[in-house]
């Protein structure tokens, strides 16, 4: 799952993912930002879910920017 900084820089709102994913996980804004996308160290109890989180978060920015475009 090392595609996770790549799916990340595809998010338009990045802070509000970063929010969603602390909610998500119990943890602190900065852990997200800094250990689990700049240096990509996800624990691997983790993974599966905040790849799964970016893929669907991706997906309603790309339903919300239809949305818009209606």
């Amino acid at each position: 799952m090392n595609n996770n900084k790549n799916l990340f820089n595809r998010i338009i709102e990045k802070e509000v993912f970063i929010i969603l994913a602390a909610k998500e996980f119990n943890r602190d804004t900065s852990t997200i930002r800094a250990n689990w996308i700049t240096m990509g160290n996800v624990p691997d109890y983790f993974e599966v879910r905040f790849h799964q989180l970016l893929i669907n978060f991706i997906k309603c920015e790309i339903n919300k920017t239809k949305q818009i475009i209606k």
